[in-house]
């Protein structure tokens, strides 16, 4: 058996048949597919991790969904720096590792893969904080940046950049 995941016929039906992936279950698929090669496992997920994620291909906008599920809608937080209803994750820009997309409406705009590298801010916050970064050059992160960085992060098990 392949590590892609062998399928074994099982019982047929007309165009669809019941094959035994070599994980062990049982799906009924379409038989022309698996012919093919379209269809190599049961994809179970828990058993065959699906091909087409790229997990060290990560776009600005797939590390910004990465956030709300780790920490929640942004929305449900208050504005870290002026207290105010927060509406977006901002990056905090205190690490090195910093990404940025090369097309796309995001191109350009800095992220982080860690969602520790994210505060909940309102829209003007948000805004103030990103030109403040703008005007240091390159890729240094500020010492107002990582100043902040440290005291949000006081205690976790992260090093500041």
């Amino acid at each position: 058996m392949s590590p892609s995941g062998a399928l074994t016929l099982v019982t047929r039906n007309g165009e669809r048949a019941v094959f035994k992936c070599e994980c062990g279950n049982l799906r009924e698929l379409d038989i022309n597919n698996v012919r093919k090669g379209v269809t190599k496992n049961c994809a179970d997920r828990a058993s065959h991790p699906d091909p087409r994620v790229k997990t060290e291909d990560v776009a600005y906008s797939t590390a910004h969904h990465k956030v709300a599920e780790a920490k929640g809608p942004a929305s449900d937080h208050s504005c870290f720096r002026c207290g105010e209803q927060a509406e977006q994750w901002a990056f905090l820009h205190g690490t090195h590792d910093v990404k940025a997309d090369e097309t796309g409406r995001e191109a350009g705009s800095p992220f982080s893969v860690d969602p520790k590298q994210y505060a909940p801010m309102c829209r003007l916050c948000h805004v103030r904080w990103d030109k403040a970064k703008q005007r240091v050059a390159g890729n240094a992160v500020s010492l107002v940046h990582i100043g902040l960085w440290a005291v949000l992060f006081e205690g976790d098990d992260v090093e500041a950049a």
